[in-house]
């Protein structure tokens, strides 16, 4: 990884001690670009005459199971019944809620209603689809659901090997339009899919194509966490049900992976989402400073100490690479801190 690539990264990677920084896309028509670099868009200001009931920020977080037969529960040989679907949702589901997460489970498919003990069975796992066809009827879905994460784990299905990667992008292109469209943020855990039995070359290298999509898009300001389930996962043979698919074991283990990963975001119960993108202008564009707030009951939120809405963004001009503080308060005291860094280059650089 470049220099370049590791300062972005680490410019919108979790920060601990209550400092969240996640990129998001927010361009819209309704934040349009101001010479003062104040123009702001939202709603529900904190102390202002807006201010309503939906400022408050103690909702649950909505996440989307999205992928396949493995995020489903199907398989080659024996295929569970409808009621008893559930992958390595059900293991997710119930460490979540035991450690004390305010979580939803949202989509369209409701596997898993027989599963004991009971959990939260909806989710977008279609049995032997394919990235393009995820990419046909992801915009309603998201439409439908609003989720504010999204667990993908897709690329199993199809012997196209060099088309995956373009495929992969024009999903992640498709979740992007609904954002910018929607004014609906949404954090992508993005996984490299889990190899198969016996080793699998071509899987690997489309793992490392995932990686290097991530990477280029949090270097555009993409909100993606790049899942390295393979690597965590610790998969031996006695894992699989099948050459594809995992087995409880496995599917256990898978849970594991996303738990880790989702705990980065949700531990501390109060965290904005924001970003800025694009992450490096030239003098003579504009970036977009976009928010919003999770968690707890919201007391006073600012950006650069002026007054702003639990969801907003806005657009700044900076003439050198500056630095945008958003600081928040929940009603408990809890605080929350978020840097975003607008990064002005030369032409040439």
């Amino acid at each position: 990884m470049s220099q370049k690539q590791t300062q972005c990264v680490l410019c919108i990677g979790f920060v601990a001690m209550l400092l969240m920084s996640i990129s998001i896309s927010g361009q819209t028509s309704s934040c349009e670009p101001d010479v003062n670099n104040k123009t702001i868009s939202g709603s529900n200001v904190p102390g202002s005459h807006s201010e309503t009931a939906s400022a408050t920020t103690n909702q649950k977080i909505k996440i989307m199971p999205l992928g396949n037969s493995i995020t489903c529960d199907n398989n080659m040989d024996h295929t569970p019944p409808t009621d008893q679907k559930e992958a390595y949702r059900s293991y997710l589901y119930h460490r979540l809620i035991k450690s004390g997460y305010n979580i939803d489970f949202v989509g369209s498919r409701k596997d898993g209603y027989g599963v004991d003990p009971k959990f939260d069975y909806d989710h977008e796992g279609w049995p032997g689809w394919t990235a393009p066809q995820l990419r046909e009827n992801i915009y309603g879905w998201l439409s439908r659901n609003t989720p504010d994460i999204v667990l993908l784990h897709i690329g199993t299905n199809g012997g196209n090997w060099e088309e995956k990667p373009a495929e992969l992008e024009d999903l992640l292109d498709e979740i992007d339009r609904f954002e910018i469209e929607q004014r609906h943020s949404i954090i992508i855990l993005l996984a490299k899919i889990i190899q198969r039995k016996p080793y699998d070359e071509n899987t690997a290298v489309y793992n490392q194509e995932i990686e290097l999509i991530a990477q280029n898009r949090i270097l555009d300001g993409d909100k993606i966490i790049l899942v390295d389930m393979p690597a965590n996962a610790g998969f031996t043979d006695d894992d699989f049900y099948d050459r594809l698919h995992p087995n409880k074991n496995g599917y256990a283990k898978m849970a594991d992976v996303w738990y880790d990963a989702l705990k980065e975001i949700l531990e501390i119960g109060f965290f904005a989402l924001s970003s800025a993108k694009p992450l490096y202008i030239t003098p003579d564009q504009n970036s977009t400073l976009s928010w919003e707030v999770f968690g707890k009951e919201l007391a006073e939120l600012f950006l650069d100490d002026k007054p702003v809405p639990s969801k907003g963004c806005m657009k700044v001009c900076p003439d050198k690479t500056t630095e945008y503080i958003l600081r928040g308060k929940a009603v408990d005291g809890t605080e929350l801190k978020s840097i975003l860094t607008v990064n002005v280059v030369d032409i040439d650089t």
